[in-house]
């Protein structure tokens, strides 16, 4: 069984109809290079539009989310918590060394 994270976004024909458009200047072209109709052409670049869009609205919809700290900890990876964790122990000992070396410098200075 697939796991979710590796199941493919587009089908065949619309991977197929985007690589033929790389090489080409039209879309009647890429059709004719791929051996479908321009019309299934337009059919697929449509079916693609409405795919992105609806991609588009949930990704803006997260990421207004975004600002609440849960739901940003439970959309990020372990890897992305790990390196936000390791950085957050770097500040906090940077914080307590510049701390202790004002202190020292206060004592020196009384």
């Amino acid at each position: 069984m697939q796991r979710k994270e590796d199941q493919k976004v587009l089908n065949k024909t619309e991977e197929d109809l985007i690589n033929a458009l790389k090489g080409v200047d039209t879309v009647g072209f890429a059709a004719l290079k791929l051996g479908i109709s321009t019309k299934k052409a337009y059919n697929v670049l449509y079916s693609l539009r409405k795919k992105y869009a609806r991609a588009r609205r949930l990704v803006n919809k997260i990421d207004s989310q975004k600002k609440y700290h849960l739901l940003d900890m439970v959309l990020t990876d372990r890897m992305q918590k790990s390196r936000a964790e390791k950085s957050k122990i770097k500040q906090e000992e940077f914080l307590s060394e510049a701390e202790s070396s004002d202190r020292e410098r206060e004592e020196d200075l009384a």
